[in-house]
């Protein structure tokens, strides 16, 4: 539209989604988990259109290609599409009715879960969503065909087969062990004739989306105006969604609080340029579930000695780089304690590890490493006379990763670590960085490990994961001991063992978790600001009589 505030361009996250309590009326969640309002759809007004935005236009709309992973395409896609299972509020999950009738585990050894599925639900074009999707979507993940360019094959690749008998609406899903997250891996994404084929599954969804098999299908993307619409899956078999429309714009943070100032969004995505555009009333925080971290290049280096990254990590001051991304936006500043698991997650005040800084510990550890720490106010640590040097690139277009940047360059230096921050374009990132591995430091944020610490394993293993930029296969115990603990007790001994290893080891540093911080207009209900939970979009819309 002519004279409008949203421009494309822009990075940051934000979810929303619930599932509503029989009997509920319109409320502000208690649970700083979602602290979305939450009504009854009954108080729903039928139709509408929502306003949301995401911060960059997809490069492939394909969510398990691995050129989404870390993008918004899941929270982009999120009206179109459903799972046999709902992530719940505690991270928890429940079989969803519209597409499975039951997830049920029928054997323990071998680990088998059997999916009857609700033959009601189709694709976009109308075909069934069977068991033959499923088999041909797990080909496609297991990671055992390199044509095919996935995200991650974890979780897919634990799977032994999937069998069905005569009813292609049911099939049992067999693992080679039980793992607490396999509730995520018995489902299909896409359907077989996009999963069946390495051509499609990688290049046919850059420029357009993937089938749709939820309540709103996507109508146009329009990237010369950073436009995406979605409006009602005639298909659509379950309850009639209440809104008419769902509109997503590509833009910036601080672009979305302006153009939700000028009424042009309905919810808006905020970091601390835009916290100060909107009214306060309008703002909801909830429990991040993305955290910052800083992952160390332990296969180049001064880095591959591991008392040289244990400095690293003692020298960082997580406790001001939590508070420098929560304070701005109104929110209680947390410090991630956890690679496996955040805050509100099970387990995560069990197998958590708080650290304080020690600049004396840093030193220390240099001096042990060979360095000679010298220089007062301005130290420097000095091997053969050389200072010690370390390269930190972040992407072009995030202010907030470019300050993070620079004061982990500021708190390093303290011990005597010069740091060279260097901001790399967007578009070249991937192949000039990530790829090569051309880096000493790199901090970016990753989401949850959800259902189980197992989903974080790509992040340490193996060596030539997409997900796993440390350089090296990490030697932590196995990933496997959530498999092996025979009750609750030695779940979490085994996964305490597994985080102290993961820490000592240095090669991943959590520093904070960034708060969902989140404008949303009055009268919009069942969207907004969560850790975990999905919305429902159903049931997603404006209250009625507002």
């Amino acid at each position: 539209m002519a004279g409008s505030i949203l421009l494309v361009g822009g990075c940051s996250w934000f979810s929303g989604d619930t599932e509503q309590p029989e009997g509920a009326t319109t409320q502000q969640a208690a649970d700083t988990r979602t602290a979305w309002e939450r009504a009854d759809v009954a108080d729903v007004e039928p139709g509408g259109t929502l306003r949301l935005a995401v911060a960059e236009q997809p490069t492939n709309f394909n969510p398990a290609h691995a050129d989404a992973a870390g993008s918004e395409v899941e929270r982009l896609l999120g009206p179109t599409s459903g799972n046999a299972v709902r992530i719940t509020a505690d991270g928890g999950w429940e079989v969803d009715p519209d597409y499975a009738r039951d997830v049920e585990v029928v054997d323990e050894d071998p680990f088998t879960v059997r999916v009857r599925l609700n033959p009601d639900a189709v694709w976009q074009g109308g075909t069934a969503i069977t068991a033959r999707d499923m088999t041909a979507y797990w080909k496609a993940l297991r990671g055992s065909d390199d044509a095919y360019q996935v995200a991650s094959s974890d979780g897919w690749d634990d799977i032994e087969d999937v069998t069905t008998d005569d009813d292609p609406y049911e099939y049992e899903v067999e693992f080679e062990d039980r793992r607490p997250d396999w509730p995520l891996f018995v489902y299909p994404r896409l359907p077989a004739n996009a999963s069946s084929k390495p051509k499609t599954f990688n290049t046919g969804f850059v420029d357009r989306p993937t089938s749709s098999n939820g309540p709103f299908v996507v109508t146009s993307v329009d990237e010369s105006t950073g436009t995406i619409t979605q409006e009602r899956n005639p298909r659509w078999w379950g309850e009639k969604p209440r809104l008419s429309k769902v509109v997503w714009r590509v833009a910036q943070p601080a672009v979305q609080a302006a153009a939700f100032d000028a009424d042009e969004l309905d919810v808006a995505t905020l970091d601390a340029e835009g916290y100060d555009k909107v009214d306060e009333d309008r703002v909801q925080h909830a429990g991040g579930s993305q955290w910052s971290h800083l992952t160390v290049n332990a296969g180049r280096g001064a880095l591959r000695d591991v008392e040289v990254r244990r400095a690293v990590a003692a020298a960082l001051d997580r406790e001001a780089l939590a508070a420098a991304v929560a304070t701005p936006v109104g929110a209680e500043p947390s410090t991630a304690d956890s690679v496996l698991v955040l805050p509100g997650q099970a387990g995560y005040d069990e197998v958590a590890e708080p650290r304080k800084r020690d600049l004396a510990e840093a030193r220390s550890l240099l001096e042990e490493a060979g360095y000679e720490v010298s220089g007062g106010e301005a130290p420097k640590a000095t091997k053969d006379g050389d200072q010690l040097t370390l390269t930190l690139p972040v992407v072009g277009g995030s202010p907030s990763i470019a300050a993070r940047a620079k004061s982990i360059a500021a708190q390093l230096a303290e011990v005597g670590i010069a740091v060279e921050v260097r901001s790399v374009e967007p578009d070249a990132f991937t192949a000039d960085v990530l790829v090569p591995l051309d880096f000493d430091l790199l901090t970016f944020s990753w989401g949850p490990s959800l259902l189980g610490a197992e989903a974080a394993r790509d992040r340490f293993r193996p060596i030539t994961s997409t997900s796993n930029f440390t350089g090296v296969s990490s030697p932590a115990k196995p990933w496997n001991v959530a498999r092996d603990a025979e009750d609750e007790d030695a779940l979490v001994d085994a996964l305490r063992d597994l985080e102290a290893d993961l820490r000592k080891d240095a090669v991943v540093v959590p520093l904070a978790v960034t708060p969902s911080v989140v404008a949303v207009r009055e009268g919009v209900v069942n969207v907004g600001a969560t850790s975990f939970e999905q919305p429902q979009w159903t049931t997603v819309g404006f209250r009625a009589g507002d």
